[in-house]
Parts: structure tokens; C-alpha cells; sequence
């Protein structure tokens, strides 16, 4: 069904896992789209991949609500380990996202539109 759309779309699940892309999307996601669906995560998309960070007009904002999200999921699954690994694993490595997780903000998960700066090939 998601290879379908004509447009850029992705599935996310628990921990921002983003098992399933459609190619558009994943040339919106640097090289993260070439990634297995195992390994696709929007946390480390946004926060430990430079070209995404780069390619993201709002990026602060964009980078704010991928917090709050993964903030969500980390208490609608208390008992999931994804979600406090993925924290670790960032806030080692990003001092936005440290300081964005400490404002404890939560937000739930909908639809929206998000500019790039990219050219009409989706990069």
C-alpha cells in the first residue's frame, strides 16, 4: 500500500522505528534510505545523520517533535527497552537533543508537512 503514494510517506512504530518507506521517502532521508528496516530509525535519523539535519529548512522545530514523540513512547511502552536505549544513545552523542529531552515535552503522532531545502528530486 505505501509503495502506492505518489507521495513522500513512511511508517513509524514504538521507538520511531521506521520499518517501512516509500522510495520517495527515502531519498528525502540521505542515505538512510539504502538502510535494512532494522536499522531505519527517525531518533538517529534526525539527530546523528548530518545530511538530514542539513537538508531540513525547520530543522529545530522538525528535531523538537521527533523528541517529544519518542518521549511518548517511551511512556506508552514503559516495559520496551527501545526507547531509554535509543535516549542513551543520542543524548551521548547531540547536545540538542539532550537539552530538548530534558523539557520533558510529549507530543502525539499525526500528519504534517515538512519543508526541505532540496531541489524537486527530493534532495
Amino acid at each position: 500500500m505505501i509503495a502506492s503514494l505518489g507521495l513522500p510517506a513512511f511508517v513509524v512504530r514504538c521507538a520511531l522505528d521506521g520499518p517501512a518507506w516509500h522510495p520517495v521517502a527515502a531519498a528525502l532521508f540521505a542515505e538512510s534510505g539504502a538502510l535494512e528496516p532494522a536499522r531505519r530509525n527517525m531518533a538517529q535519523i534526525v539527530f546523528l545523520d548530518p545530511d538530514y539535519r542539513a537538508m531540513v529548512a525547520d530543522w529545530p522545530e522538525a528535531a523538537r517533535e521527533w523528541v517529544a514523540y519518542l518521549r511518548r513512547d517511551a511512556g506508552r511502552y514503559p516495559d520496551d527497552p527501545r526507547p531509554a536505549a535509543l535516549v542513551e544513545e543520542i543524548s551521548a552523542a547531540d547536545p540538542d537533543f539532550r537539552a530538548w529531552w530534558a523539557d520533558h515535552g510529549v507530543r502525539m503522532a499525526g500528519s504534517g508537512a515538512r519543508r526541505s531545502g532540496t531541489s524537486a528530486s527530493g534532495r
